[in-house]
């Protein structure tokens, strides 16, 4: 939904943490890290395409961590065609498991809600997110 706006550079890597992400990424930044998981920016090293690669914030993840990035992988599925996240793969590398997706290379609202401001780019937001949800639910998906 938000492909046409230019993403910055999110937080670097963090010291002393390993990734070990899958070898065929390039891991390039930090886009958002929560309590329970985190977001890298990765390239992928056979064509360049940008993705996002998210797993559990924890060294070691629970077995609910690893169910939750299941199910988020198995909905995403369901929603392939849509304006939501593509997913594009789930790797193991041993110590982690990732849930690879296409980057669109957007930004979050919260950081771009100014644009929102006036009426007419509100509107215009408000029923691309409204079509989202639409063919969300028309998918069987409950959220």
């Amino acid at each position: 939904m938000t492909g046409a706006l230019s993403q910055p550079p999110g937080p670097s890597l963090p010291a002393g943490k390993s990734l070990d992400a899958p070898a065929k990424y390039r891991v390039t930044g930090v886009v958002r890290e929560g309590e329970r998981v985190v977001i890298y920016s990765a390239d992928r090293k056979s064509d360049n395409a940008k993705v996002l690669l998210k797993t559990p914030n924890s060294e070691r993840p629970t077995e609910q961590d690893l169910a939750h990035l299941d199910h988020e992988f198995s909905v995403l599925n369901l929603l392939a065609g849509t304006p939501v996240s593509m997913a594009l793969s789930m790797e193991d590398t041993g110590a982690r498991r990732w849930l690879v997706l296409h980057d669109a290379r957007g930004q979050p609202l919260n950081r771009i809600s100014a644009r929102f401001r006036e009426p007419h780019n509100a509107l215009s937001l408000g029923s691309r997110i409204a079509g989202a949800l639409a063919e969300v639910h028309r998918r069987g998906v409950i959220h």
